[in-house]
């Protein structure tokens, strides 16, 4: 009952280059695009009716449910009424004002357009939902060169190289919403993603036997996560660095805890910076071929993380 998934490519783009100044100066330029409207199968798990309203359901490991009058039997189950045996025993036998809400947001999802109850439950308390998760993402490549015969012997050049990723929901992360019911639905952010790759050379025929090339070029990728994601959206606790967003956890069918319906905690990035310079001197000598030169190489990493809890 659960529509297929989409998954169309759009592809499109173009080369152009030719001469700025007549045998001296030259530029080449393309451009590759790829737009990804896309949907995901998500099955997420959720309690069922009864067990948000207290009453879970176990199988026994003896024969009969007992004579606690706070358990029942269910055919050849039990199922014990937590609150009132909670009050019973002078505890807290309301739910969590905070948590219940969630967790009506969470049931909530069941009724929804397009929302698929699966017809095996994980477990006695607990049931299982499909849904398509839909989103975008779009990615270009633009490349750029520049050559320039500045005299016969002096030729500069120029290379630059660019990709830029941009999904929302994130799906190359797994970071898709988990439940199609607000808030959760209404704070899956995306990531912001741009790649670079820049050269710079010149070289320089110094006469018939010596030449000398100096090549520069810095290479990086500023990354960002959860970029768009709506904080209000989330409760928050307070620690020593005062109120931080909070991302609680609910059944994900696997695991008695695990999946996080508010995926992370605020905006994530890094930034990888690799810059490298090299000269290279090259000299023919009678049968000889000697080449000289240096290298050096800067390498910065920076990584930012808003409103986490590390």
């Amino acid at each position: 009952g659960t529509p297929r998934n989409v998954e169309r490519l759009n592809e499109y783009g173009g080369k152009v280059g030719g001469p700025i100044w007549k045998n001296k100066m030259f530029f080449w330029f393309d451009m590759d695009n790829y737009i990804f409207p896309q949907s995901l199968s998500s099955q997420p798990s959720l309690l069922t009716p009864a067990a948000e309203a207290g009453m879970f359901t176990y199988t026994p490991t003896s024969a009969g449910c007992g004579s606690s009058p706070y358990v029942t039997a269910s055919g050849s189950n039990c199922t014990v009424n937590l609150y009132a045996l909670a009050a019973a025993n002078g505890q807290q036998s309301t739910a969590d004002p905070v948590v219940k809400g969630y967790l009506d947001s969470v049931l909530s999802s069941v009724g929804k357009p397009g929302v698929t109850v699966l017809p095996t439950p994980p477990s006695l308390d607990t049931q299982q939902i499909s849904f398509l998760n839909t989103g975008k993402n779009s990615r270009r490549f633009p490349d750029f060169r520049y050559d320039w015969d500045v005299t016969s012997k002096h030729h500069i050049e120029l290379d630059e190289h660019y990709s830029h990723y941009y999904g929302t929901p994130d799906f190359l992360n797994n970071a898709q919403y988990t439940f199609p019911a607000a808030p959760f639905n209404q704070i899956t952010g995306g990531q912001n993603g741009f790649r670079y790759l820049m050269v710079a050379a010149w070289r320089w025929t110094i006469n018939n036997n010596m030449s000398n090339e100096l090549r520069a070029g810095v290479e990086g990728g500023p990354t960002g996560f959860f970029i768009g994601q709506d904080l209000t959206k989330y409760p928050t606790i307070k620690t020593n660095l005062g109120n931080i967003a909070y991302g609680p956890t609910f059944f994900d069918g696997n695991t008695a805890l695990g999946t996080e319906p508010f995926q992370g905690y605020g905006p994530q990035g890094r930034n990888y910076v690799t810059g490298q310079a090299n000269d290279t001197f090259g000299w023919t000598k009678g049968t000889h071929n000697l080449n000289f030169g240096v290298s050096t190489t800067y390498i910065h990493a920076n990584s930012y993380n808003d409103g986490a809890l590390e």
